[in-house]
């Protein structure tokens, strides 16, 4: 019964992973307009993106006593100079990743987001 508990726990804590890339959007990002800015590339990061932060009002010790690791995304930490002097840092999977210098063009709205810079 214990084993049940935790699979169903570990089940939703995977389905309300935030898996940001840059190719997808929620329904409601669509006809909304979002400010985008110039930048280039200062550091990368490798780091480990937690899920189970994102869950409330879950029993997610319980959870934890038999964590397997299901619950944490591989990502990278972009460190951004801004065209106008702003640093800025975002958070995104490694589904796309960016070298250090690459111009970028960061995507501000409800989820930020990077993609390369090819207006030039």
């Amino acid at each position: 019964m214990k084993f049940l508990f935790v699979l169903i726990i570990s089940l939703f804590v995977t389905a309300c992973t935030k898996d940001v890339t840059p190719d997808t959007y929620d329904a409601a990002d669509v006809g909304a307009v979002s400010r985008v800015n110039k930048g280039f590339i200062v550091s990368k990061n490798p780091i480990y993106i937690d899920s189970s932060a994102n869950v409330q009002n879950t029993n997610i010790a319980a959870a934890n006593e038999f964590d397997t690791g299901v619950h944490r995304i591989k990502g990278y930490q972009y460190i951004i100079k801004l065209d106008d002097g702003q640093v800025v840092s975002v958070v995104q999977n490694e589904s796309v990743q960016f070298k250090a210098k690459s111009k970028v063009l960061i995507i501000f709205g409800k989820t930020t987001r990077i993609v390369m810079d090819e207006t030039d």
